[in-house]
């Protein structure tokens, strides 16, 4: 009860929010928050590809990554793909180190949502080539990522 009071006062809050009730059993609830995280994204992606001063900016492609994992919460998978790829194309790690990162890591975990075990090594290896001091540990305790710990390549991550 406290954390859903709690994500209702935060701008972005059905992903994750939809994963924590999904992982609870309620998927109804889930599911509702996924559509509002969905509907919420898209219609801000509509406002910023709407000035073509922030298209360019940062904010495009955490909402393209607000809309990912809204779409793979809701079983649209190969949306949720696609929307994760926009996201990593709008911001790559060469353009921003600092936002970067985070959007690699998202997508990534939205690729193992989808079965894409693969590109989300591919995705992974890259994220912890790069810049910053990303935690494989963090990984580790993310259960986002528990689909992706029997791949071969998943050892080879730690270092």
């Amino acid at each position: 009860q406290g954390a859903v009071h709690i994500a209702d006062s935060l701008e972005f809050r059905g992903s994750w929010m939809g994963a924590l009730l999904a992982a609870a059993g309620r998927t109804e609830e889930a599911e509702e928050l996924f559509r509002g995280q969905l509907e919420f994204s898209q219609g801000r992606l509509t406002e910023l590809d709407a000035s073509e001063q922030l298209a360019r900016f940062p904010a495009r492609a955490r909402v393209l990554i607000d809309i990912a994992q809204a779409q793979s919460g809701l079983g649209m998978f190969d949306e949720a793909v696609e929307s994760a790829e926009a996201a990593m194309a709008a911001l790559p790690v060469a353009v921003d180190a600092m936002d970067g990162p985070d959007v690699m890591y998202d997508a990534a975990a939205v690729l193992v949502a989808s079965g894409r075990l693969d590109r989300a090594m591919e995705v992974l290896v890259a994220f912890f080539d790069g810049p910053g001091e990303q935690s494989f540990a963090y990984l580790e305790m993310d259960p986002a990522f528990e689909a992706l710990r029997d791949h071969p390549g998943y050892p080879g991550l730690g270092g």
